[in-house]
């Protein structure tokens, strides 16, 4: 039952502001296990009964309580307290004492306070009193002389000043040498408030955070906060209130004593492509370049004149023959490599007529500037005629340094010539005759005849 008035007692507290943590700051709140964690003792030379835990029948509730003054109404000169050493939580700003008291007296003054009790804060264990909640005296007595109604007391001290410190709950008491006053005290609660803060905590493109929105935090407690990247993404600043707090960290752990603004922000993961040609031609880009996790490097190989690419390779292996272009999506640091090969260019011979020829040196592919000879050798009945085509020449047999690009050639061979009369009628002339060493007219020589000429 007594546990159950404490929660009570709490939630009452609670209500007072939803915005605030409050801390039980006592145990055996109702003395239901005797002097478990309290003290009770005479002070100098007042009566040994001055203080006490006791079993009587006088309880609020339960079977136990305290008392300090007068043990009874034969016992005078009380000096004693009642007393538990408590842990005042780091950053509360305010305890709040909440107990049932019974005050019966022989006293009959109505305006004098000859039998005093305080509630008080001591420090500990320097034993310094810092703090009154209240003091009561035989003014306060039950009207009627009933030992066992009480009155509930609230009442609240500041004591940010000794926040995280131990301090001492006591309950004093002084009576007089006539007229005994005995104080009960039970129920007891002392809660020590600590505000909330509210932190807004948020993330900006390219993650999330957790946790996030406004967090409700405890004053002097840690507020851990875990961002996570998007892919390809890693963390890149922390901003507390607006200001710069850690760089690169996936957490963040925030002591909190105030409200604030949290937001951390992200960035590409960066890699760094390591880009090179080998001899007789370059790539662009080249040498490092920084590129983005994800995206696509493009890249482009110019060979020298007479070179073409051979092949690319990524990290020391082969990634593709040939090509100028080659891409790559970057996931992790790499080494481009592009290299370059002589350029071989064809050769191609057409024969007209009948007739062979050799190509010297032969294969058919040259490199730029290769010096290649070609022969001809007319077959029988002809003779060679002339070379046409990407080169030109009227001798059988010549020679020409390659150029850069693939190349036709054509070779024609004929019929020998031999004598051919014509006769030729000039206007207003006697009639003349042309002699041609023919024998027989090729197939491709076609001899036309105009009358009216």
């Amino acid at each position: 039952m007594k546990n159950m008035l404490c929660r009570f007692a709490l939630i009452f507290l609670m209500q007072m502001s939803a915005r605030a943590a409050w801390h039980e700051l006592l145990l055996n709140n109702g003395f239901e296990q005797g002097a478990v964690t309290w003290s009770a003792y005479a002070i100098q030379s007042g009566d040994p009964l001055s203080a006490g835990i006791v079993n009587l029948g006088n309880a609020h509730n339960g079977s136990w309580y305290a008392y300090v003054g007068d043990y009874n109404t034969s016992h005078f000169n009380a000096t004693g307290a009642v007393r538990q050493v408590i842990f005042l939580p780091s950053y509360c700003t305010t305890a709040t004492l909440n107990f049932y008291l019974n005050v019966t007296s022989q006293e009959t003054a109505i305006y004098s306070k000859y039998d005093r009790m305080g509630a008080y804060l001591r420090t500990y264990p320097a034993d310094v009193q810092v703090g009154t909640f209240h003091e009561w005296s035989n003014l306060d007595k039950d009207p009627n002389g009933i030992p066992n109604r009480y009155a509930q007391q609230i009442y609240s001290l500041d004591v940010s000043a000794y926040a995280g410190t131990q301090i001492d709950l006591q309950f004093y008491a002084n009576t007089d040498s006539s007229q005994s006053t005995t104080f009960r005290i039970d129920d007891v609660s002392l809660q020590a408030y600590v505000p909330d803060y509210t932190i807004g905590v948020s993330a900006g493109p390219n993650g999330m955070v957790t946790p996030s929105g406004n967090v409700v935090v405890e004053s002097g407690q840690t507020l851990g906060m875990t961002a996570t990247p998007s892919q390809n993404y890693i963390v890149d600043k922390w901003y507390v209130n607006g200001y710069q707090q850690a760089t690169g960290n996936t957490t963040l752990l925030l002591g909190v004593n105030a409200n604030a603004t949290v937001y951390v922000t992200f960035k590409p993961i960066v890699y760094t492509v390591s880009v090179s040609a080998g001899a007789n031609g370059t790539v662009s880009p080249s040498g490092a370049v920084s590129v983005n996790s994800g995206d696509t490097l493009n890249l482009t190989a110019s060979p020298a004149q007479g070179y073409v690419v051979d092949h690319w390779t990524l990290n020391g292996t082969a990634a593709q023959q040939g090509g100028t272009s080659y891409s790559l999506k970057v996931t992790s640091q790499n080494t481009v490599d592009v290299s370059f090969t002589v350029a071989l260019y064809t050769l191609n011979v057409a024969v007209y007529g009948q007739g062979t020829y050799t190509v010297n040196p032969s294969g058919g592919k040259y490199a730029l500037g290769t010096m290649v000879s070609v022969i001809s050798t007319p077959g029988t009945g002809y003779q060679f005629s002339e070379w046409t085509g990407s080169q030109y020449s009227r001798n059988p047999s010549f020679s020409f340094a390659k150029g850069g690009a693939d190349e036709n050639l054509n070779l024609y061979f004929v019929p020998p010539l031999s004598s051919l009369n014509l006769n030729i009628t000039v206007a207003n002339s006697t009639p003349a005759t042309i002699g041609l060493n023919m024998p027989t007219p090729p197939s491709w020589l076609t001899i036309l005849s105009d009358p009216t000429i």
